[in-house]
């Protein structure tokens, strides 16, 4: 192998969707060439401001924003007015850093940054966790020397003849032998709706811990609640009784997902393909409440998934409500050897590897033998 280091840049940024597959692949990246040196790119605004530092990896920022449908008109104008400057601070920093390998993982940053990388040559790769592609991915396609996606039917979205499915990359610490867990009480549920919280899900939550009957559950409860509605609920759980709130953590944001997954018997989540490879490694069952109008309804499809394999549970966010949610809560409660038979259906469900095979494949055209 050359000795000389190896540079090798991710942009991925604006959420954990992003971020933690792209350290998944940063890691393996590491073990198969330990002189190479990780640099990210995000933007100003996304989580990978708190994130990536906490692994060591020194972040580069531009200045993009969003240019998706769902945003309004003055925020693309205004992305459209900054992208002349983002390509220019790109060629700066691949200049600068002189990349072996860019691999774009999603996030504002991703379309300047591997466009500019494609145009001057340089090795450049993109990750794609959805059936139906992000508008960065669909464009960039055309461009890059590797896609790597998780779902056949991705290829077909992608205007490449270079695409590998190899399955969603998790970090090395989800990788530990999967043991079946003892479901015994008090039940504990761990109440996530992604990297930015789901108020829909923190607002039945809250109804639940005010209801007189939960009181008397034997039954814990760790609730990642998100920056959006962080500050709002951290008031009103101080109002909550102490019989309740005694049984209760909440948490703005948490970054070891893992030691979570350990103690939890059971997940109230949305049904991301982050959270199902996630909880699939851990063999932790859920309760799936999709988040309405995801692209392609691919939430709904993941969860609808795993409800067959008999490893989770699906309502509908129009149909959460507190007696639904009791409900199932309370099946459980009753019969908790239904969760040890939905945990090994989840573990079933694993695909592990993917990180190593993503990498072993950027190292295969980048032209380093491993």
């Amino acid at each position: 192998m050359d000795s000389q280091k190896k540079v090798f840049l991710f942009a991925a940024g604006g959420t954990g969707g992003h971020i933690f597959p792209a350290l998944a692949i940063a890691e393996s990246l590491k073990e198969k060439v330990p002189n190479a040196e990780i640099c990210f790119v995000g933007t100003k605004r996304g989580l990978e401001n708190s994130i990536v530092p906490n692994y060591s990896y020194h972040l580069h920022i531009i200045n993009i924003g969003r240019l998706n449908s769902n945003v309004s008109i003055l925020e693309r104008l205004k992305t459209l007015l900054l992208l002349p400057y983002a390509f220019v601070q790109s060629a700066m920093l691949i200049i600068k850093l002189k990349p072996t390998g860019i691999i774009g993982v999603g996030g504002y940053a991703s379309g300047p940054i591997l466009l500019m990388a494609a145009l001057m040559g340089k090795k450049t790769f993109i990750w794609e966790p959805n059936a139906y592609p992000g508008m960065a991915n669909r464009y960039l396609s055309p461009f890059v020397n590797k896609a790597f996606v998780i779902f056949e039917e991705t290829k077909k979205w992608l205007k490449t003849n270079k695409t590998k499915v190899l399955g969603y990359p998790l970090r090395k610490i989800f990788s530990q032998k999967f043991e079946n867990k003892k479901f015994s009480k008090p039940l504990r549920v761990f109440i996530f709706g992604g990297s930015q919280g789901s108020r829909a899900i923190n607002n039945i939550l809250f109804e639940l811990y005010k209801d007189v009957e939960v009181r008397t559950w034997e039954i814990e409860f760790v609730h990642q609640i998100g920056a959006l509605d962080y500050s709002k609920f951290s008031e009103l759980y101080k109002q909550l009784p102490e019989e309740i709130k005694s049984k209760i953590q909440i948490h703005e944001f948490i970054q070891d997902m893992p030691k979570y997954y350990n103690w939890a018997h059971f997940a109230i989540c949305r049904a991301g393909m982050g959270t199902v490879a996630e909880l699939s490694a851990m063999g932790v069952p859920a309760l799936f409440v999709p988040l309405p109008n995801s692209a392609d309804d691919h939430q709904l499809k993941n969860a609808e998934s795993l409800v067959q394999r008999k490893a989770a549970a699906l309502i509908r966010q129009s149909d959460l409500n507190l007696e639904s949610l009791k409900s199932l809560i309370k099946k459980y409660l009753e019969n908790p050897e239904d969760l040890s038979l939905m945990s090994q259906n989840m573990h079933s469900f694993h695909k592990g590897e993917a990180s190593r095979k993503i990498v072993i494949s950027i190292l295969k055209e980048v032209g380093i033998d491993t």
